[in-house]
C-alpha cells in the first residue's frame, strides 16, 4: 500500500508542476510587447568600436550642413590666430568633400595670401571664375582679384621692385597674354631692369597701333646723361647747410643709422639694391611697437637667390631731419638678411639728391621737391 501511496504522489506532484510550467508559457505568449523585458541595442560608439573602419554612420543631410558651417568658422578663426599649419590640413579635408564650395575656395584664397605669393593667389581667383560658380561669387571673385593685382603692381612700381614685379606678372602674363595691364606691367619691369629684348617681345603681344610701343620707345631708349662738372676736388653739389649722416663704417660698406617710427635700427647702404628691407629678426623685434599694414608675400631676388618675402607698409621712417610716411619695405627671410637690420635701398634713397664722402664717412641728404 504505501508503494502506491507514494506513487500516486509523485504523479500528482508532477501534473501540478506540468501545469504551473504550461500556464506560465501561456501568460509569456499573451504578454503585450511593451511589457517584455528588452535588451538594449549597441549604440553607434559601441558599434564603431567593435567593427572600426567597416562600419559607417549615417548623417542627416542637417547634421552634414551643421558640421560644414562648423569646420568653416574653425577655419576661419586658424586664419586669424595665425595658424596657418592646421588650417590648411582642416581646408585641405573640408575641400575633398565639397571641392565647389565658394566660402572653403575664398578661406583657401585668404590662406594663400597669407602664406604664398600674390601671383599663386590670383591664378588662384581664376581657377574659381572657371568653375562657373553663381554670379554673385563671379562678381566678388573677379573685385578682389583686380584689387589685388591693381594694389600688387602699385606697390611694386613704389618700391622700384622690378625683380619681383616681373616674378608676379609673368605666370599672369602667360595665362592671359591679351591682358593689357599684365603687359605693360611686365614689360615696365623688364625695361627697368634694362632687359629690351624682354620688354620688346612683351609688347608684341599689344595691337601694332597700341600707343604703349611709342611710349616705351620714348621713355626708355634714352641716351645716358653726361654727370654734371665739379669745380676743384673738394666740390659738391650741397650747400655746407645740408643735412649730414654719420655712417659707421663695416669693411666695403658704410651703416645708416634709421629710425622707424621711435624704434631705432641699422640699415646696409646698398645703392645697388632697387627695394629697401628689414631683416626678419629685426621685424620681429620691432613688429608690436609699430604700426604696420601686410600687403602680401612676394618672390624677390637676393644675394642668394630667389627667396619669399613679405612686403609691408610702415608709418614713417625718420633719417636724420626727414621724415617718409607710409613706406613701403620687404621682410627677408632669415636665409637671405644682410649683416645689419636691413638695407637701404634705391626706393627710399631715390627720393633725395645723396651724397656718401668716404672720407670722413658721412651721407650728405638733399630732399627732392
Amino acid at each position: 500500500m504505501k508503494i502506491w501511496r507514494w506513487l500516486t504522489g509523485g504523479l500528482l506532484i508532477f501534473s501540478i508542476s506540468g501545469n504551473i510550467v504550461l500556464l506560465y508559457i501561456l501568460f509569456e505568449i499573451k504578454k503585450s510587447p511593451a511589457e517584455k523585458s528588452v535588451i538594449p541595442l549597441p549604440t553607434t560608439s559601441d558599434m564603431q568600436a567593435d567593427a572600426g573602419d567597416n562600419t559607417k554612420t549615417t548623417v542627416r543631410p542637417e547634421q552634414a550642413l551643421s558640421q560644414t558651417a562648423s569646420m568653416k568658422v574653425s577655419i576661419s578663426q586658424l586664419l586669424k590666430q595665425g595658424d596657418y599649419d592646421r588650417a590648411r590640413f582642416q581646408l585641405q579635408n573640408a575641400l575633398k568633400n565639397h571641392p565647389r564650395d565658394a566660402d572653403l575656395l575664398l578661406l583657401e584664397a585668404e590662406l594663400l595670401m597669407r602664406t604664398a605669393p600674390l601671383s599663386d593667389v590670383a591664378l588662384h581667383y581664376y581657377d574659381m571664375l572657371d568653375m562657373g560658380l553663381s554670379d554673385t561669387i563671379h562678381e566678388t571673385v573677379s573685385q578682389r582679384l583686380q584689387r589685388l593685382v591693381d594694389d600688387a603692381i602699385d606697390n611694386l612700381s613704389q618700391t622700384q621692385s622690378w625683380t619681383a614685379l616681373a616674378i608676379f606678372a609673368e605666370p599672369l602674363f602667360q595665362y592671359a597674354p591679351g591682358n593689357r595691364q599684365y603687359t605693360l606691367a611686365l614689360a615696365t619691369a623688364y625695361a627697368e631692369q634694362e632687359k629690351p629684348g624682354l620688354m620688346a617681345a612683351t609688347l608684341a603681344a599689344l595691337p601694332p597701333d597700341d600707343p604703349a610701343h611709342g611710349e616705351f620707345a620714348s621713355k626708355y631708349n634714352r641716351q645716358p646723361q653726361p654727370e654734371p662738372e665739379r669745380s676743384g676736388p673738394d666740390a659738391s653739389p650741397f650747400d655746407a647747410s645740408a643735412p649730414r649722416v654719420a655712417l659707421l663704417s663695416q669693411g666695403s660698406h658704410f651703416i645708416v643709422p634709421i629710425r622707424v617710427e621711435e624704434m631705432p635700427l641699422s640699415l646696409l647702404l646698398d645703392t645697388g639694391a632697387s627695394q629697401s628691407a628689414l631683416s626678419a629678426d629685426a621685424f620681429n623685434r620691432i613688429k608690436h611697437e609699430i604700426a604696420y599694414r601686410f600687403l602680401g608675400n612676394f618672390t624677390i631676388s637676393t644675394a642668394s637667390g630667389n627667396s619669399q618675402a613679405a612686403l609691408i607698409e610702415v608709418k614713417a621712417i625718420s633719417i636724420s631731419i626727414f621724415r617718409l610716411e607710409n613706406l613701403k619695405m620687404f621682410v627677408l627671410p632669415k636665409a637671405a638678411k644682410p649683416r645689419a637690420d636691413g638695407l637701404l635701398g634705391m626706393n627710399i634713397l631715390g627720393q633725395f639728391t645723396f651724397f656718401i664722402d668716404q672720407r670722413t664717412n658721412t651721407l650728405h641728404l638733399q630732399k627732392d621737391h
